[in-house]
């Protein structure tokens, strides 16, 4: 299974591995690999302690809301831009340097993906899914919105409860370098970044890439092994629901282009007691007529048409065909 990683490829024991032995790989393949492993551990526990809880935290609902408002693909966008800019800017004016640390400071930021790591965590204990897994914080009669770091020591702890060692963030995190990035209070020098003030912090190239490069690879990671996962489901199997839903059975409905999409109660359409999932109007349309593997959606269509023009002509090709999708 490739799944977009280059050499790399997954074994049918769930290992991820080079797939020529032989292949020198890059400092952010290797990287890209020890994250792979790592979190599929994470997302295997999940799947092994309550399969149930562990499809909600593939699904990463957060309530009602329309299809395509997804703070991930946010992430996937900026990474893609950052390849086209550093290929044809590079760093004129340490724009490479600039977009770079943004990049960072998204990722590391990331509600979505403390999100995705906490509920797996928590289907791993065999702890119910959660829309709000962070709530504000009140302290001395003032609210606040939790940090990544406290965001981080919760993750941890879940983790441990579920008797799993998560070794990531220590790779990667740096509490420094974020705030200087949201406050503005950084510069870049011939490569190295630096924080001025009283405790002055320089970021030698070295350390500014292996953080850099560390995170990049954890995020794709998450990515890679988000579809992968939501990937192996290709039938309709039915799962026992679990704390708020424990005596019910749901059916897993799936997509053409991406595997698991969403649950329903065993019930059928209109007996249903929920149904979980983001769909379009035609997938409403299909699943209330029972209909339980969905096709691909016409927009996943159109980008796969987009796709197949050059780069540069794509913006072009997009806008005729997404009006002729219109209603």
């Amino acid at each position: 299974m490739r799944n977009g990683t280059g050499p790399l490829i997954r074994t049918e024991e769930g290992v991820w591995r080079a797939e020529n032995e032989n292949t020198e790989l890059t400092s952010y393949q290797t990287n890209l690999l020890y994250y792979l492993n790592s979190l599929d551990m994470l997302f295997n526990k999940a799947k092994e302690k309550s399969e149930f809880d562990y499809l909600w935290a593939l699904s990463r609902l957060k309530g009602i809301e329309p299809e395509g408002l997804d703070p991930l693909e946010t992430i996937k966008d900026v990474r893609d831009s950052f390849e086209v800019v550093n290929k044809k800017i590079g760093n004129w004016h340490n724009t490479a340097g600039n977009f770079a640390l943004f990049r960072y400071g998204l990722i590391v930021e990331s509600d979505e993906i403390y999100r995705i790591l906490i509920n797996l965590a928590r289907a791993a204990n065999d702890e119910a899914y959660t829309t709000r897994p962070f709530p504000p914080v009140v302290v001395s009669g003032e609210t606040y919105f939790q940090t990544p770091i406290q965001k981080i020591k919760a993750i941890k702890s879940t983790c441990r409860s579920a008797g799993i060692t998560l070794r990531l963030f220590g790779r990667f995190y740096d509490n420094k370098l974020r705030n200087a990035i949201f406050h503005s209070n950084y510069y870049i020098s011939e490569g190295e970044v630096h924080i001025p003030g009283t405790n002055r912090v320089t970021y030698d190239q070295e350390k500014l890439l292996s953080l850099l490069n560390n995170t990049f690879a954890f995020s794709d990671a998450l990515i890679i092994l988000l579809d992968t996962h939501r990937a192996e489901y290709q039938d309709n199997i039915e799962i026992q629901g679990t704390h708020h839903f424990t005596g019910t059975i749901a059916i897993v409905i799936i997509k053409e282009d991406k595997g698991f999409t969403g649950l329903i109660e065993r019930d059928g359409p209109q007996q249903a007691k929920y149904r979980m999932g983001i769909f379009t109007p035609e997938d409403m349309r299909l699943i209330n007529q029972g209909t339980y593997k969905l096709p691909k959606s016409k927009n996943t269509k159109t980008q796969e048409i987009i796709d197949k023009f050059p780069r540069r002509l794509q913006p072009y090709v997009g806008r005729y065909y997404r009006k002729k999708l219109k209603p």
